[in-house]
């Protein structure tokens, strides 16, 4: 996988307790080899280091349903809805079927707090037969709605006539919040929609509302991957994100299996003590500690019926 599609620590297989558990002991472990200028403090020292690794436990990272929203984006849709017929739909529909796939979070920090949330959404991960890969022809949040100025308050946003993520501002390229959005009109697929916004700004499906924050997005998507990275300097505010594919789909295609994962990352800085010590500690618990003592939630397998 291309770097760019890469969580910013690589579990290889281990989880969030185990590193947990393995760079508490090594810690531990190195009062034996303290010099004798250390003996006074390093009793001291290694008791902050055992209470630093208790407020790291708890803390909960978790896909909040046992499936994905997914419903199709075809005719019936918008009639059902009572919505505008995009007018590139039919030209769009003739190439490839258009899916609305929704994924929620649910964060909740234990005794420290989250600074980073990163979200990895893969589709035919593991399909040889490329031309019938799924690819990702739109994203939300995604990163140009965070660029530029902020906006206090909420903004509105929905799909455009080319079936991709926008602003309903009436510009396209008209900044959004430095935000983690929530989506308020998506539940089961039925979308609430403002018609005069939406016959104004050219928006066929929604408005939805994002709720402004201080974090910052960044979602990069390419081919049939989608990786969003959340971020605030102090920590994250928002506890049940919600991250949006508008998925192509090859007509003849019948099934698309979706690999869905997330990392999070704590906030709160290291001890002096762990910070003098992280040389002598194995290279995976130290680079553990490093990226802000992460989370993960192992991938998640989802089976799309696209027929």
């Amino acid at each position: 996988m291309s770097d760019e599609f890469k969580f910013d620590f690589d579990f290889e297989g281990a989880d969030s307790s185990q590193m947990l558990n393995l760079a508490r002991q090594e810690l531990i472990n190195l009062k034996g080899s303290m010099g004798p200028d250390e003996n006074d403090t390093i009793d001291e020292e290694i008791q902050k280091t055992k209470d630093y690794f208790e407020l790291l436990e708890g803390g909960t990272l978790e896909f909040t349903r046992a499936e994905p929203t997914v419903f199709q984006l075809d005719h019936d849709y918008f009639k059902q809805n009572n919505l505008s017929i995009p007018k590139n739909l039919d030209a769009l529909s003739a190439q490839a079927k258009f899916f609305w796939v929704e994924m929620p979070v649910f964060l909740a920090p234990g005794k420290r707090s989250f600074y980073k949330l990163q979200v990895l959404m893969e589709f035919d991960k593991d399909l040889k037969e490329k031309e019938k890969i799924s690819k990702v022809h739109s994203a939300f949040p995604v990163s140009k709605f965070a660029d530029g100025v902020k906006i206090e308050g909420q903004i509105n946003f929905g799909l455009g006539e080319d079936l991709r993520f926008k602003v309903a501002a009436g510009i396209d390229d008209v900044a959004v919040p430095g935000s983690i959005p929530i989506v308020e009109a998506s539940a089961g697929g039925k979308l609430a929609v403002d018609a005069k916004a939406a016959s104004r700004f050219s928006v066929v499906a929604g408005p939805f509302s994002w709720t402004s924050k201080r974090a910052l997005v960044d979602c990069r998507f390419a081919g049939e991957r989608a990786l969003w990275t959340i971020t605030d300097k102090d920590k994250l505010q928002e506890n049940s994100p919600i991250f949006i594919v508008i998925l192509m789909v090859p007509a003849d295609v019948a099934q698309v299996e979706l690999k869905a994962s997330a990392q999070a990352h704590r906030a709160e800085p290291l001890t002096q003590f762990i910070v003098r010590r992280l040389s002598k500690l194995s290279s995976k618990p130290a680079e553990w500690l490093k990226k802000g003592s992460p989370i993960t939630l192992p991938p998640c397998s989802y089976l799309i019926n696209t027929q």
